[in-house]
């Protein structure tokens, strides 16, 4: 706990010093002296809270070096949009360039230093030192394969002190004999080792064996883990949550840290305010021209499924007839993409504005007010209609598990081009594998497909 206090007093000492350098240039009257304040003070917060709440300031023994550094740059980008944030709501957005300065100085300051002391901590751990000895209950397969990632982790500093069993271990464990004891030792080996954590190894059909070692562990004070095989492989991991007082075991596909899902949503509004301000002029004209050049509304508003299959209203501008709703059962056999998905590439009930818009995706831009009021975010699977939800598979339906975006990996690998079984794989890699820095990703990545015309129908 002291070396992550000194870690976050050291980090809010640099930032503080780049956020003063940076705006020491900074040309502004006696009376300005106030926003310039609070420019700085924001310069110097924002980088060591966004590390905060990505957890950098916990334990970061079992995490890669990669991933750090990921979650460094993750922390970058939300420390230059906080700032030029705080830029626009000072009413000063010349210093824009500055917020952009602080964050990458503050990048590679803290990322240097940080990268360099878990380097050291890593040797260090590798060579025996800083090590969290470990017991682990069980001898068997699962007990074995739990002692193979440690071996094959070093830089983990984990020792195993010893292995409880009732019974002799398993052939093939390959366990040393005076590393086995008895589940009746547990207190012994608590007065004879330091003893950093219990990790529990046994089938679920032992598993009422451990409780005396569990009311152990909770007198005294050591975190017990469980590495739990329970339902086999027909369930994905699980986690702890409670109804009320009721402890409960919880199996969900895809677990999210509800932090991570908290810059998500900071992000979206944060960007979509931005975008929204700088796209209403382009919004603007193209509502002009649509409105001079084909009869009808000029947006269009369609009911979407969202998250789990709730319904909103989405918005765009329109781009095709005002009737062609009604003109779609004719033009059915016509449909380009397999599945639910109902896609043509010339069709004829797009305006000559509509294609236009469709081209540069201009007709999407209204759907950043649905981002700001939740139905959407910036980067998910795209929302679908409910008659192709209810001819989707089973599978199919995990696509509408997340909420909905404007953009995701089918934007960026070719759109239209994409057939619908290929798109769904897509989203579900999105969802599996979905992380602030692969939002940011593909966030870069979208203007230039949308510049590319990949796919654009």
């Amino acid at each position: 706990m002291l070396f992550q206090r000194l870690l976050r007093v050291a980090d809010h000492g640099i930032a503080a010093g780049i956020s003063l350098a940076a705006t020491h240039r900074l040309q502004v009257e006696a009376e300005s002296a106030l926003p310039l304040l609070v420019f700085v003070i924001a310069g110097t917060l924002a980088f060591p809270s966004a590390m905060g709440v990505l957890g950098l300031y916990e334990s970061q023994r079992r995490r890669s070096l990669a991933r750090i550094a990921g979650q460094l740059v993750l922390g970058a980008a939300l420390t230059a949009t906080v700032l030029v944030q705080v830029c626009m709501a000072l009413a000063r957005p010349e210093w824009s360039p500055y917020a952009a300065s602080i964050a990458l100085a503050q990048l590679v300051a803290l990322a240097t230093t940080r990268l360099a002391i878990y380097s050291a901590l890593r040797i260090g751990r590798r060579h025996g030192r800083n090590v969290r000895h470990v017991v682990v209950i069980g001898t068997g397969p699962r007990a074995k394969a739990f002692a193979s990632e440690v071996a094959l982790n070093p830089t983990w500093g984990l020792r195993i002190v010893a292995f409880l069993d009732e019974d002799q271990p398993m052939s093939g464990t390959r366990l040393a004999a005076n590393a086995v004891r008895k589940l009746t030792d547990f207190p012994d080996i608590v007065r004879q080792h330091p003893v950093d954590e219990v990790v529990v190894a046994l089938p679920r059909s032992l598993l009422f064996q451990i409780e005396p070692i569990a009311a152990e562990c909770a007198l005294i004070g050591v975190p017990l883990s469980v590495l739990s095989d329970l339902f086999a492989d027909k369930l994905p991991a699980s986690q702890t949550v409670r109804y009320g007082r009721l402890p409960a075991i919880q199996f969900a596909d895809v677990v999210y840290d509800s932090t991570d899902l908290f810059l998500k949503r900071c992000l979206d509004v944060a960007l979509g305010t931005t975008m929204l301000v700088l796209l209403a002029p382009v919004i603007g004209l193209s509502m002009l021209a649509i409105h001079v050049t084909s009869p009808g509304p000029v947006l269009h508003r369609q009911v979407r499924l969202g998250r789990n299959g709730r319904p909103f209203v989405m918005l765009k501008l329109r781009s095709m007839v005002a009737d062609a709703e009604a003109q779609r059962a004719a033009l059915q056999e016509l449909n380009e993409v397999s599945g639910p998905v109902f896609k043509i590439r010339n069709d004829p009930r797009v305006t000559p504005v509509g294609r236009f818009l469709r081209r540069w995706s201009i007709d999407e831009m209204p759907q950043l007010w649905n981002v700001m009021r939740g139905d959407m975010s910036l980067v998910g699977p795209r929302p679908p209609l409910p008659h192709e939800v209810d001819m989707y598979d089973s599978w199919h339906r995990r696509r509408i598990s997340v909420r909905p975006g404007l953009t995701c990996l089918w934007q960026i690998h070719g759109r239209s081009d994409v057939q619908f079984a290929e798109w769904v794989d897509l989203d579900l890699h999105y969802i599996d594998h979905w992380s602030l820095g692969l939002d940011l990703r593909i966030l870069l990545r979208t203007p230039l497909a949308v510049l590319r015309r990949d796919g654009a129908s």
